[in-house]
């Protein structure tokens, strides 16, 4: 696997974990149409929420919105 495809999906992994440690239902990973792509699709209470994760590597951190 390529160090690119393994930093995001462990990225992905990282914000699927504080998703859900905040109540967050998940519900699909990585949703597919067409050629698009949505990483995670949750809902916090009545809020649908599209979760696209970018993940970086070298920077310094910032914190996620």
């Amino acid at each position: 696997m390529g160090h690119n495809l393994e930093t995001g999906r462990k990225g992905e992994s990282i914000a699927l974990s504080y998703l859900e440690k905040n109540s967050y239902r998940i519900l699909q990973k990585n949703w597919h149409f067409l050629h698009k792509e949505v990483d995670i699709i949750a809902l916090d209470k009545d809020c649908l929420v599209i979760v696209e994760v970018k993940t970086r590597t070298g920077a310094a951190y910032i914190d996620p919105i």
